[in-house]
């Protein structure tokens, strides 16, 4: 009996909000622990004697969990951290030991809880509807396309003033050692509706913080600055492409309903990596690298969540998602969006890797059509983690060696794994250095972002 099709203890552990939940939370995944359980055809509960005098009554919506993470749950508990771990104790329950849960009758308080869900559903669908009915004519949209088009204009005119100024002062000038001097022209640009520009200055004020090392990477940033600049005063002149490639980097995105349909492309899609980081302090992002098993296509997923809002995990590396994709507009397509999924995700499918030398001439040709991709996903085949020097690096047999980042927590278990012997690894190239998110070895997929919480 599968309550939670396609769930494991591994998604689980993905799922809490960190390593201290996982810990807490498998403590009372124990039948005995708990004073009553059960489960319907779509719903699992239980009543869990916590420290305080009423119990808390722990609530999962397995349909609602199969598509939507984040909010597929509810417990009675005080505790902020979303799920809680008597929730994260119940999925864990509810996955390895699901005969312990028996099939009885609703009680009241969890169709309670499914009646105020089903009412929020539908406020959420009546505001969508009205969002739709509301949303302004083509010939609205046409002109804040223009308006938001003149105001980045201006910002990036004032900007080049400002970079002109930088450089006949000299890189030496100590000002550049001032946040101040970076975050003022920062939220000049938030002003000017280039936030990407915004957040390009503010990175490049933490490389002169660095250290000794920051002149060749902040001219290699101010090149990017300035081709953008250049690239607006000729933006209606660009072909389409391009232009999109210029709004993304200044952040300025298409939704998703102006995607072109004709773009779709499917395939088995390998999940081979995901990240997480922030935007700024409200904003947070969350970026998944797929490859298409026949196409060989690289796919980004880019979603984004506001202060504390969980993302969803429907994802994980290692996964194979059978679907379309659309692409959205670029000279080097690499964002999508999953337009159809034929089924649910599955493990034990493996794609083809490059070596380094073929992984870094294809970065070489994507960043001649784009060149400010910030990032760009590897799958190397036939690599050896090794020490060179106080260095980790990957090693092939042909003598080349691709450096790894420096923030990567699991070298050891990376060497473990290989046991000196080529396996293959995804990760995420920066132009500098790979940062590993998982990989193959013997039929299997090792998912780094498991290891920190369990390690």
């Amino acid at each position: 009996m599968s309550l939670l099709r396609g769930w494991t203890p591994e998604k689980v552990t993905l799922f809490a909000p960190d390593h201290q939940a996982v810990k807490e939370s498998r403590k009372i995944a124990k039948p005995e622990r708990w004073e009553q359980l059960g489960h319907d055809t779509y719903t699992v509960w239980g009543v869990y004697q916590g420290s305080n005098k009423s119990p808390y009554e722990v609530k999962l919506d397995t349909l609602k969990l199969q598509k939507d993470t984040t909010s597929g749950f509810g417990c009675t508990c005080p505790s902020r951290q979303k799920p809680c771990k008597h929730a994260l104790a119940l999925l864990f329950l509810t996955v390895q030991d699901p005969d312990a849960i028996p099939e009885v009758d609703t009680p009241q308080f969890v169709q309670e809880w499914l009646d105020k869900t089903a009412v929020r559903a539908r406020k959420e669908q009546e505001k969508k509807r009205r969002g739709a009915e509301a949303s302004v004519n083509q010939e609205q949209r046409e002109q804040n396309y223009l308006e938001r088009l003149d105001k980045i204009r201006d910002g990036l005119d004032e900007l080049q003033l400002w970079v002109d100024n930088l450089i006949r002062h000299g890189l030496a000038d100590p000002s550049l050692k001032s946040y101040t001097f970076w975050d003022d022209k920062a939220a000049r640009m938030v002003d000017a509706k280039a936030p990407g520009v915004s957040n390009m200055l503010r990175e490049m004020g933490s490389l002169v913080m660095k250290g000794d090392d920051w002149l060749d990477e902040l001219l290699r940033e101010l090149g990017k600055l300035h081709l953008i600049i250049e690239g607006f005063k000729r933006f209606e002149d660009l072909p389409p492409a391009t232009q999109a490639d210029l709004r993304t980097v200044v952040g300025w995105h298409l939704k998703k309903d102006e995607v072109d349909d004709e773009s779709a492309v499917y395939d088995d899609w390998l999940v081979i990596g995901r990240f997480s980081g922030k935007v700024d302090d409200k904003l947070r992002t969350q970026r998944w690298w797929l490859r298409g098993i026949r196409t060989g296509h690289d796919v980004l997923i880019r979603e984004y969540a506001w202060g504390d809002a969980p993302f969803d995990t429907y994802l994980e590396p290692g996964w194979a998602l059978e679907a379309d994709v659309k692409f959205y507009p670029s000279r080097y397509p690499l964002r999508a969006l999953i337009a159809y999924q034929y089924d649910e995700p599955r493990t034990g499918l493996q794609a083809v890797g490059l070596t380094i030398q073929e992984s870094v001439e294809a970065y070489s040709a994507a960043l001649a059509k784009n060149p400010w991709l910030p990032e760009f996903p590897f799958l190397l085949d036939g690599v050896i983690p090794t020490r060179h020097g106080k260095d980790w690096v990957l090693l092939e047999d042909s003598g080349l060696a691709i450096p790894l980042s420096e923030a990567f927590d699991h070298q050891w278990a990376l060497m473990a794994l290989s046991g000196g012997y080529p396996i293959q690894v995804g990760g995420e190239w920066n132009g500098h250095e790979l940062m590993p998110t998982g990989a193959f070895a013997e039929d299997r997929f090792v998912n780094f972002d498991l290891l920190g919480k369990i390690t």
